[in-house]
């Protein structure tokens, strides 16, 4: 019985080793993978940040955010301009 218990203990111990270290190799690779930042000609960090639709709140927090933040070039992109017509399939 005690030989069970321990063969079904060093089991989940192995598993639970071999989860954790796969998991560590995933990570690597997305650090090399990483991306520069983007800058502009001003030299400042291009941050883009999609909408649905533009509208004057997003224009405030654009100018709220470049103000806090004024080495970051906050660009916001819309998927539809104002007063469009969404079809069904625009949602997905």
């Amino acid at each position: 019985m005690k030989k069970w218990l321990l063969m079904l203990l060093m089991g989940a111990i192995m598993t639970t080793a071999t989860a954790c270290g796969s998991g560590s190799d995933a990570g690597s690779n997305g650090k090399e993978q990483a991306k520069e930042k983007q800058t502009n000609k001003e030299g400042k960090t291009v941050v883009t940040l999609s909408i649905q639709e533009p509208g004057p709140f997003y224009e405030a927090l654009k100018k709220k955010f470049e103000e806090k933040y004024p080495d970051i070039d906050l660009q916001i992109q819309s998927y539809k301009n104002a007063g469009e017509k969404w079809d069904p399939g625009d949602y997905e």
